[in-house]
């Protein structure tokens, strides 16, 4: 019996990009420096093309440097998800250049918090950039921003994908490219022992800001306490 042929290598495919893993705060510091010291910040591009961002952490300055360096950077159009208000998930926000160019139209997913109400994520932008503690308000930010509040249960589309929004101790989203799956965990308190990341994957490649490497069919990655995917180093 023939083997099956295995799909072509310039089919496209799901991409992952670490540009923060720490929790709590940034740091600096030696024992750090093989996942780098950003906080949560996690680019998926879809195989479609489509950019979502997973969390605002410190991680999003070096993000929006890189995406006004490509060559399509003339109009940044990324599809931003905060999982969460935790200072960790927000604080890079107000240094996300992107923001800050008239052209670009940011479209932001969370939830509404029962503490903030209405326009929960509206809100921590206006909180966060406030005086005395930014030297600018959000008036500054030209880009245009859509936010939608989604909760638990709720599905739609994203160009390539489609994501699942699933409360967690800390809320999470499933992001379903087609064929393929991916959760985000950041920062969740348990996780069921039936929860593999790339559970389903059939095709995907994960890179770092500076490592890249390729999961084989089905091999989902794992990772230890403290690290993140095997391969990536951030």
């Amino acid at each position: 019996m023939a083997k099956p042929s295995r799909k072509s290598a310039s089919e496209p495919v799901a991409t992952l990009r670490f540009w923060g893993v720490r929790g709590s705060t940034p740091t600096v510091d030696k024992a750090t420096w093989r996942y780098g010291g950003n906080t949560a910040c996690v680019e998926l591009t879809t195989p479609q093309g489509a950019r979502v961002i997973l969390d605002c952490g410190t991680g999003l300055r070096m993000l929006g440097r890189y995406l006004e360096s490509e060559p399509e950077s003339s109009r940044i159009e990324p599809h931003i998800f905060v999982t969460h208000y935790h200072w960790d998930h927000i604080q890079g926000i107000p240094f996300f250049s992107p923001l800050y160019v008239e052209q670009n139209c940011l479209q932001f997913y969370s939830f509404r918090s029962e503490y903030l109400g209405r326009d929960s994520l509206k809100r921590v932008f206006e909180a966060q950039m406030a005086h005395p503690y930014f030297p600018v308000d959000i008036s500054a930010m030209s880009a245009r921003r859509n936010f939608t509040e989604v909760a638990g249960g709720d599905q739609f589309d994203v160009p390539g994908a489609r994501v699942k929004a699933t409360w967690l101790h800390h809320p999470q989203a499933l992001i379903r490219p087609p064929d393929r799956s991916f959760m985000p965990l950041t920062t969740s308190r348990a996780i069921p022992s039936s929860t593999r990341a790339f559970g389903n994957s059939r095709r995907a490649r994960i890179f770092s800001s500076t490592t890249r490497s390729s999961l084989p069919n089905n091999s989902p990655p794992r990772a230890r306490g403290g690290d993140t995917l095997p391969g990536s180093r951030v």
